[in-house]
């Protein structure tokens, strides 16, 4: 459930999660239809074979402004399961997202709290029965950046907290993971390339464990390859990217390897 409201929070607060390199001129994304799969247990595939039943993962229809307005996503049988849309105020804020069943029956739902800056400052989710499950406030510094998530259920006295800092870019150089009880669950430092992508970061858990992660990425600000390595600077992993692309330069194929093994593949439609 963590993970979910997390993921939906990024799209709250993005303005879009097509690539960035996309000019002015290029034609606007309208629709992307995913697929994916692991080559663990089926055979790398001819990309339209992807699209059948079992790998159809989701679904994502955007506005005029190449942000998200609605999504959906499938089972495991080629039927969609969940559908979201996103209701938004005349500034373009999303303020509701509605969740719907494969038969369109409300499952969930959720609100959120826009300050004058076009800030997220609470994100609410709730139940079909309109009670509230899951209360998130952040708190933000004067460039718009979030500096604080404090997030739980309200009826449970777990609360999770995260604390971000930013250097004079904007960037994020450090966040920090808190347990319900307050102690650390980890931190995380990161160093970032003239083009703002992530070249470098630390994960420094509570239990000693640490890896550094080492990243490249191609002329399109796509990651290439990510090293990790261990306290000692031992390589323990890695994983490298290959990528299609579209005449307007947005991936449509992307594999990522892991140890030089093909591991997994994302196949994308874009509708412009």
């Amino acid at each position: 459930m963590k993970n979910i409201l997390l993921f939906t929070l990024a799209l709250i607060c993005s303005t879009s999660i097509i690539s960035a390199q996309s000019s002015e001129k290029s034609p606007k994304i309208m629709k992307t239809i995913q697929a994916s799969y692991s080559t663990k247990r089926t055979a790398e595939m001819p990309r339209d074979s992807a699209f059948t039943n079992d790998h159809l993962e989701r679904y994502d229809v955007y506005d005029d402004n190449e942000k998200i307005i609605e999504y959906g996503q499938y089972d495991g049988e080629g039927n969609i399961y969940e559908v979201t849309k996103i209701q938004k105020d005349e500034t373009g804020n999303p303020i509701k997202g509605t969740i719907y069943d494969s038969k369109g029956n409300l499952k969930k739902y959720y609100t959120t709290t826009i300050d004058d800056n076009g800030n997220v400052t609470e994100f609410k989710n709730y139940n079909t029965e309109n009670q509230l499950v899951y209360l998130q406030k952040n708190e933000y510094d004067k460039n718009g950046n979030v500096t604080s998530r404090i997030g739980g259920n309200p009826k449970s006295d777990k609360v999770f907290k995260t604390e971000l800092e930013y250097n004079s870019k904007n960037e994020m150089i450090k966040k920090i993971k808190y347990n319900s009880d307050g102690t650390v669950k980890d931190t995380r430092t990161y160093k970032y390339d003239s083009n703002g992508n992530e070249i470098e970061s630390e994960l420094f858990k509570s239990n000693g464990d640490y890896t550094k992660f080492i990243s490249t990425y191609d002329e399109r600000n796509n990651i290439l390859t990510q090293y990790w390595y261990d306290k000692d600077g031992t390589q323990k992993h890695w994983n490298n990217w290959e990528y299609n692309y579209d005449k307007q330069g947005n991936w449509i194929t992307k594999k990522r390897f892991s140890n030089g093994e093909l591991g997994f593949v994302w196949e994308r439609k874009i509708e412009y």
